[in-house]
């Protein structure tokens, strides 16, 4: 506690010496301090800014991980199924003989399912096959959200979205620019997860009432914090154009 006041950080008394115990110094805040790089520092003044942001942090994990475990067992199922159709049986070597490319003469681990196979697999998704040229789509998604995933298993910090391994390939980006008419997409904040999750719950059929539940939520939690923290700290954790985007979000779900 005489750390964090030197360095700025107004914290005092017996409650938040227990907010700080249960929450860690190493992860409570030095986790928390940065908005994605180390450089970019929050400016925060007090120990209740600072324990708002995990909080809020926590909320959004919250919020995400069911949507992520539904999302993660659909796709599997319908890429299942789509395989099994394309195969005719249920037997493992005829799937490897008929639908797996260069199944014979591959390096292990690099064999991929054959475009016809991925392309009645990106039909049945629902995604845009007119940005989707190689069919990669749904396996450059799915990394983006094993990332976020992990996080979220590891109680890493997902607020500023510094999970992002992956640098978004043009297809991804062009694929919810087009069919939400976003004005541009690059993964940078976590309002792009919302967004790609979004997209995915629409396309497995999800109701536009569940799914506007949900971004209903990421907008109260997400606001209740700006109520929380100083505009320097709100502006920098998140950003301006966060309300227009998840007006444009509501309007595709329609």
């Amino acid at each position: 506690m005489r750390h964090l006041r030197e360095s700025g950080i107004n914290i005092a008394g017996s409650g938040q010496k227990r907010q700080l115990r249960n929450i860690g110094y190493y992860h409570g805040y030095k986790g928390y301090r940065f908005f994605q790089t180390a450089n970019n520092r929050i400016p925060f003044s007090s120990w209740e800014e600072v324990y708002a942001t995990v909080q809020y942090d926590t909320e959004v994990k919250t919020l995400f991980y069911g949507k992520m475990m539904f999302i993660e067992t659909a796709v599997k199922n319908v890429a299942l199924e789509c395989i099994l159709t394309a195969t005719g049986s249920e037997n493992i070597q005829a799937m490897y003989d008929k639908v797996i490319s260069s199944y014979n003469n591959a390096p292990a681990g690099l064999e991929n399912l054959d475009l016809q196979t991925r392309d009645e697999i990106t039909k049945a998704l629902g995604m845009n096959l007119a940005a989707d040229t190689n069919r990669e789509l749904i396996y450059k998604y799915l990394y983006a959200f094993k990332d976020l995933r992990n996080a979220i298993a590891h109680n890493d910090v997902i607020f500023n979205a510094r999970f992002r391994r992956i640098d978004p390939t043009k297809a991804m980006k062009d694929c919810l620019q087009r069919d939400i008419a976003l004005p541009f997409v690059n993964f940078k904040s976590i309002g792009d997860y919302v967004i790609l999750t979004c997209y995915y719950l629409k396309n497995l059929g999800v109701t536009k009432i569940e799914i506007k539940s949900f971004i209903r939520e990421f907008e109260k939690v997400t606001d209740d914090y700006r109520a929380l923290v100083s505009p320097a700290v709100a502006d920098i954790v998140v950003r301006g154009d966060l309300q227009q985007r998840m007006t444009i979000l509501k309007n595709y779900v329609g």
